[in-house]
C-alpha cells in the first residue's frame, strides 16, 4: 500500500511539472475556467499536433472545420460593458455586425460586411481624400433626389456612358424672364426650355412623328 501512494505521489508530481516540449493530452474531456485563466505564453487549438506552430501568436488555432466564436449580444448589452480596451471586440447581434471598441473617440466602431448600410461622412477637416474608380459603375440606389453641388463642390464635367438621360420631373418656367441660371434645362408636355443667361429662357416646341 505504502509503495502504492509513493508511485501514485510520483505520477502527480511528474504530470504537474510540464517542460517546453511536454503536452498533456486528455481525450473526450471538457474543460471549464470559472473566473480568470492567464497562459504565460500561447495557446493551440487543434491540429494533428498541440504545438504552437507560430509562437509569436496568442491563440494559433488550426481547425479548419470549426470556427472562432466572440463575444455576442445585444446593441443594449454591449453599451453596458465597463473598463473597455482599446481593440476590444464584440459581436451585435441586433445590428449582425462585428464591433471594436475605439479609446481614441470613446466609441465602438463597425467592421463594415457586404450585406450591411454605411454612410462616408466628409467634412473640412479631412485628412484623406476619397478617391472614385475611373471606370466600372458607381451606384447608389438610395440617391432620390440631387439638389444641389454648391456645398460639395462643381461637378465641372458629366461623361455619361448610356444611351439616354432622365429628368423625372416636368417643369414650366413660368415667361421668358422666370428665374433661373444659365444652363439649366427644363421640359413640359409641349417643350423644352434652356436657360441661356440669368433669368433668360428659350424653348422649342416637341413634335410628334
Amino acid at each position: 500500500m505504502k509503495q502504492f501512494f509513493t508511485l501514485t505521489f510520483s505520477l502527480i508530481c511528474f504530470l504537474a511539472i510540464p517542460t517546453q516540449a511536454q503536452y498533456t493530452k486528455i481525450n473526450g474531456v471538457n474543460v471549464r475556467a470559472v473566473g480568470n485563466l492567464g497562459v504565460d505564453k500561447s495557446i493551440a487549438v487543434g491540429g494533428t499536433t498541440v504545438a504552437v506552430t507560430n509562437t509569436n501568436a496568442s491563440i494559433d488555432c488550426k481547425l479548419a472545420t470549426q470556427f472562432l466564436l466572440p463575444n455576442r449580444g445585444t446593441t443594449t448589452q454591449r453599451n453596458a460593458l465597463t473598463s473597455l480596451a482599446d481593440g476590444a471586440t464584440f459581436y451585435n447581434t441586433t445590428l449582425k455586425n462585428l464591433n471594436v471598441w475605439n479609446n481614441t473617440d470613446s466609441a465602438w466602431r463597425v467592421i463594415p460586411h457586404s450585406t450591411g448600410t454605411y454612410s462616408l461622412k466628409f467634412t473640412t477637416t479631412a485628412t484623406t481624400e476619397l478617391t472614385l474608380p475611373t471606370s466600372g459603375t458607381l451606384v447608389n440606389s438610395a440617391v432620390t433626389t440631387l439638389s444641389s453641388l454648391t456645398t460639395i463642390g462643381t461637378l465641372t464635367g458629366l461623361d455619361v456612358n448610356a444611351d439616354l438621360i432622365r429628368v423625372r420631373t416636368s417643369k414650366t418656367p413660368d415667361s421668358a424672364g422666370a428665374t433661373g441660371n444659365a444652363g439649366e434645362i427644363a421640359w413640359d408636355a409641349s417643350y423644352i426650355y434652356i436657360c441661356t443667361a440669368t433669368n433668360t429662357w428659350k424653348r422649342v416646341a416637341i413634335a410628334t412623328w
